[in-house]
This record gives C-alpha cells, structure tokens and sequence, in this order.
C-alpha cells in the first residue's frame, strides 16, 4: 500500500513496481520522482494475525543532518555471553573536498562518553557511501560493560550530531509467586514419591532374583566353575538391554551470526536470499573438502571461499583480500581483481578426457567495476542453451567447490570449469554472496554430482578430551 492504496498504482501515484519474479513482493523504482513521496506499508496475514511494517519515503537535495536507518535495539544479557550492537544512518554526499563522515561508540557514565573496554568496532559503508552503520561487539560481557551506550555518527555536512542510544542490561530474575511455590513442591513431592516407588520396586525384584538364582543348583559357584561352556545358567537374570543409534543431521549449515545484515536465511540454513554475503558456520580445516551450490534463482551471485574478516555487507564477493568467488557475471575475483574471465565462445579441450570446457582468459589483475546493475535478472527464456551446453554458469545449474589447500577449483554441473585459485590464506569459510533476487543453496551431502577422487563433505573438527 502506498498511503493505504493498494498496488497496483497509476504513475500520478507512484513509480515504483513489484518484480515480476520477486516471492517476497519487492517494489522497486528505475527513477524516483517527486510523487514517490509518501509512506509505504507492507501486510502479511494468514487466517489468525498479520504483521504490517510501514516505511516513509522522503526525498531531498542536500542533506543537513544525519538520519537514522537503523536504530540499535536494547539488550539483556548475561555475565560471560557475548553482545553486539549496530547502528546506521544516512549520511549523503559530502560536498566539500576536505569534510568527513565519523561514526564512533562509545560507553556513557553520567552524561560522558568513555571508551568501552575489551571490545571491537567495526565500520561499514553502502549505497556509494551514504549509508554508513557500525557494529559494536563485546566478546565476553563482565559487570563493568553493564549500562548505557551511544553511538555517535557525524557528517562533514550536518551542524548537528546524530546520537543514538541503547541499553545493556543483565537477565532478570523473576520472583517466584506463592502460588507458583505451592506448585512446584506439589510437583517435586509427586515426584519425589514416584522415586521412592520406583526404587523399591528395583531392590524387590534384584532380591527376589538373587534368592532364585541361589536356590538352582545348575547355578552354585561351583557348576559355573566345572561348566564354563554352558550359556544357560544366567539366562534370565540380567535383563536383555538394547542400545538406541540416533541418526544426527548434518551440524553444517550457513551461519546466522556471519551474514550481512540484509541477508535472510531459510531452509533449515541451507538457503539464502535478499542482499549481502553469509559465512558457512564451519571452516576448511581437513585436507580436501567440497561442496555444491544450486542456483535456485537468478540475479547477481557469488560463490567461494571468504574468511571471517570479509565485509559480508557488500553485494559482491571477491571485492576485497578477505575472498575469493567465482561470480554471475562469470568473473573469478579476489581483491577486487580479475583473475579469471569465463568465456563460452573460446571453449577449449581437457587434454585427458576428450570434453569440451569452457575457456578462460587470466589478465592477472585487472580491476573491474563491480556494481550491480539496478533492474532485475530474469531467468532464461525457454530454449535457452543452459550452463551444460553453453559453458557459464544459468539458473538451475550446480557449482561445485573444493579445497585442498593448496587450489581452489569451481565445477559446472560436475564438470571442472579449469579456472584453479592459488593462495587461498587464513581460515576460509564456504560464503555466498546474494543480490538482485538471486536464492542460492547451499548442498552439504547428498551432492547432485559427487566431490572429484580423494575429495569428501565437510568434516566439523571435535576434540576427543
């Protein structure tokens, strides 16, 4: 709805439109204008609730204050747990050459801003740089980090400062009514009583087995003794017991604390979708590993390997040293550097099995503009070649990863693509980076075409102390 008319809308209302392949009703406008201007609201409903979540849009041509995109929420957490906190606004184009924008945390005790102790800020940028945000994280929370914290974003532009404040506080301890303690010693004297019945039942039973077992002679110490072979003599006396093997799944999956903050993760954290990158929640460390990434939906994408210091807010993987991934626009990057062209038309052979491959061209590095475009990818028509025949990679398609730690290789529907990635350093992650409606799952076990000889799933290291 757009000032509670619903969509769709005539152009004197609104420019924007929904995507046509979009499931989660993204709108979109090629160009805003000035009509655009209004407040937005999205309903989901079903048969008993429905959730409304209203945006307003404004539009201006200089910015003189600061606006806040997400303000940081309230949290209650215990000693010894872990916190994080982020904050974002919009800040717009600086004007003057020398003027910054700085963002900073800091931990407040009585109106005054001090620094905070034994934690980590880490600043990020988007839109160009007109959105800036920054997360403060405290590893390990102590008595003294309890209280109030602001983050403080200033613009080169803005006379005024931008204070946003949150509260840290410890988990509450509810006190307990008299009715709740009349039910609970109810409950732990039923208890109590089963107990008591339950172990007389047990001594009752061992001692009416034992006096059995001591009047059958087949069973004195001495027939045992002068007949070790027979199995007979203490049949019945201990009860039969049965082991139960549960069958556990895989503990694998993408990780919801390594993700970009656009990022949404489905399917049991095998699926992800929206704008930004995620982190599988187990590193690389055996000596070959593999896993594969179906392409559930097209858009702009990116698959590989990443560490967790990559900035997981970008929309592209590869941008910075941090990873490295083969992307939808058939680039392997690394740096922000090429170092692989996908090329259908230039399709070579694998000199020891005879099969066409997709060629490739290695320019080292040569920086490229890496910015998605703003419209949307749709998927291919009907008849079109898919990646099997035409070599690059298409919607429905499986990539293939493995690591050896010494290369990097990307597979096409269980074909090697023969783009291998050298210098792959530090602790790597699997990571995909999503945007433009791309939907990527990730596949674990149970792969569509099977890890290449001597490579397997990823094994999560466990310690045996």
């Amino acid at each position: 709805f757009k000032n509670n008319k619903p969509h769709p809308w005539s152009k004197d209302v609104s420019s924007f439109i929904v995507y046509p392949e979009a499931a989660n009703q993204t709108i979109y406008s090629p160009r805003l204008e000035e009509n655009d201007i209004g407040n937005y609201s999205c309903i989901l409903r079903n048969e008993t609730h429905a959730i409304k979540h209203e945006i307003e849009l404004r539009l201006q041509d200089k910015l003189d204050n600061p606006m806040p995109t997400f303000r940081p929420k309230d949290l209650m957490v215990s000693v010894g747990e872990s916190a994080r906190f982020y904050c974002e606004a919009f800040v717009g184009n600086l004007y003057l050459p020398d003027a910054t924008n700085e963002i900073v945390w800091s931990q407040m005790f009585d109106d005054h801003p001090h620094n905070v102790s034994d934690s980590m800020q880490v600043n990020v940028t988007r839109e160009e740089g007109q959105i800036i945000g920054s997360y403060l994280s405290i590893p390990n929370i102590q008595a003294h980090h309890y209280g109030r914290y602001r983050c403080q974003i200033v613009s080169g532009n803005s006379a005024q400062k931008l204070n946003l404040s949150v509260l840290l506080s410890p988990v509450e301890v509810t006190a307990i009514t008299d009715t709740q303690l009349s039910v609970l010693v109810y409950v732990m004297a039923t208890l109590l009583l089963v107990l008591v019945i339950l172990f007389a039942w047990i001594c009752r039973t061992v001692q009416q087995r034992t006096s059995s077992s001591k009047k059958d002679n087949r069973c004195s110490a001495q027939f045992i003794a002068n007949n070790e072979h027979e199995s007979n003599c203490l049949n019945g006396v201990l009860p039969a017991q049965s082991v139960h093997i549960t069958k556990t799944s895989n503990p694998v999956q993408l990780d919801s604390s390594h993700m970009g903050h656009e990022v949404v993760i489905i399917k049991n954290g095998l699926r992800a979708c929206g704008t930004g990158g995620v982190l599988a929640n187990a590193p690389l460390v055996q000596s070959k590993s593999y896993f594969e990434v179906k392409l559930q939906q097209s858009g702009h994408w990116s698959i590989g390997l990443a560490t967790q210091q990559t900035d997981l807010n970008q929309s592209v993987g590869g941008k910075d040293r941090e990873s490295w991934c083969l992307n939808s626009n058939h680039l392997v990057l690394h740096g922000g550097d090429v170092i692989y062209r996908l090329d259908a038309s230039k399709s070579g052979t694998v000199p020891n099995g005879g099969q066409n491959s997709p060629g490739h061209t290695v320019p080292g590095t040569v920086p490229v503009d890496l910015t998605p475009v703003s419209a949307p990818v749709f998927p291919s028509a009907p008849g079109t070649a898919g990646g099997t025949e035409s070599g690059l990679p298409q919607e429905g398609d499986t990539i293939g990863v493995a690591y050896d730690h010494v290369e990097l290789n990307f597979y096409l529907n269980g074909k090697n693509l023969n783009v291998p990635v050298l210098n792959v350093r530090g602790t790597v992650h699997p990571c995909l980076f999503v945007d433009d409606g791309a939907i990527l799952d990730i596949v674990l076990d149970n792969f569509a075409y099977g890890p290449p000889p001597g490579f397997e799933r990823i094994l999560v290291e466990q310690s045996l102390l």
